[in-house]
């Protein structure tokens, strides 16, 4: 009897590796290249602020790409650093504070060609933007087994808009855990190093969102099997670009002023 057990968990284990598929209902139909700011249009206002991300949707951007992160008190901060000293007037790091820690602190102080703004919540982006504009939400985790943004975003998530939404991340154990309690919710594996491609394997994410150079004839052909979605990052000059519309890439996140 305990053969028998041993002998199915063995033949689920290898069917859940080796032989599975993105169903097309878990990504967005999209006929042509779809590109997602990064972080915001960073031309007047800091990264990660609503000024940015409203500047985005402004000049035309379908999508818009935006790192999250928790406070110690579960709301969530757009920002893609954990220490404040790097680009704020404050002091610290983000999930140890709470929110009223952290709303009057500026961001972007050290960088005189654009306006500091207030640090946002990603709350406001939901009520400031339009009902149009999709988001790429990375969610950031200061260890691997960390899962409170992850949790404190399952918690508001039936108040925000799933179907235009795609949560990405580094950490494999945050895309599982959409994967196992919101299963509508698309999920991208952000992916830099090659030695970790296997993850995909575990945890089916619908999209890979790959450094733009790692992109070869290899992982074309292991999404296409499995009919993987190809978010590229951060693709940065005209070339490029045009390299991944001729590739019918998915998405590109871009830092350029490249909407359609």
């Amino acid at each position: 009897m305990i053969s028998i057990f041993l002998l199915l968990i063995l033949i689920l284990f290898l069917r859940h590796v080796f032989y599975w598929r993105v169903k097309d209902e878990y990504k967005f139909q999209v006929d042509k290249t779809v590109f997602h700011s990064h972080r915001g249009y960073k031309k007047n206002y800091p990264e990660n602020s609503l000024e940015a991300i409203l500047d985005a949707e402004k000049i035309g951007f379908q999508w818009v790409e935006f790192d999250i992160m928790g406070t110690a008190d579960g709301h969530l901060v757009c920002s893609h650093n954990f220490d404040l000293e790097r680009e704020t007037n404050g002091k610290g790091y983000v999930h140890k504070l709470n929110k009223n820690e952290l709303k009057y602190i500026n961001n972007g102080v050290y960088d005189k060609t654009i306006t500091p703004t207030k640090i946002c919540f990603l709350d406001d982006v939901i009520k400031k933007t339009s009902n149009k504009l999709k988001y790429n939400i990375e969610i950031k985790a200061p260890n691997l087994t960390d899962l409170s943004t992850a949790r404190a975003l399952g918690n508001i998530i039936g108040s925000l808009p799933v179907e235009r939404i795609i949560i990405s991340s580094f950490n494999p154990l945050v895309l599982m855990y959409f994967k196992i309690f919101h299963k509508k919710i698309k999920t991208g594996f952000l992916y830099q190093n090659r030695e970790y491609l296997w993850v995909v394997h575990i945890v089916h994410p619908a999209y890979l969102h790959p450094r733009a150079d790692l992109i070869d004839e290899e992982l074309f052909t292991m999404c296409k099997l499995r009919n993987l979605g190809i978010n590229a990052w951060t693709v940065n000059n005209y070339p490029a670009i045009q390299w991944c519309k001729q590739h019918n890439i998915d998405g590109v996140i871009t830092d350029l002023e490249v909407c359609r």
